[in-house]
């Protein structure tokens, strides 16, 4: 987090960050979530940036299971071209 240069766990936390967002994506391999589990175990700042960015994934999957509404007279516009 913010330049976060400590080393929790052999990973310093801007490197925790990059396997975060992995995990996030859902590509680690298990040797990477080991050493980001290593980290989160003991870096308090990351496990809440962690949780903060799975809670905003969550919320930006829900946004895009909603058709996005179009405004009226759109179609009629398309259509007149």
């Amino acid at each position: 987090p913010d330049g976060c240069k400590e080393v929790i766990g052999m990973l310093e936390c801007d490197q925790a960050l990059e396997l975060i967002s992995a995990h996030i994506d859902g590509v680690l391999t298990p040797e990477e979530e080991r050493a980001l589990a290593g980290h989160l175990e003991h870096c308090p700042a990351c496990r809440s940036l962690m949780a903060d960015l799975e809670q905003m994934h969550r919320e930006m999957q829900a946004l895009s299971d909603q058709p996005a509404p179009h405004p009226a007279g759109l179609r009629d516009d398309i259509m007149a071209r």
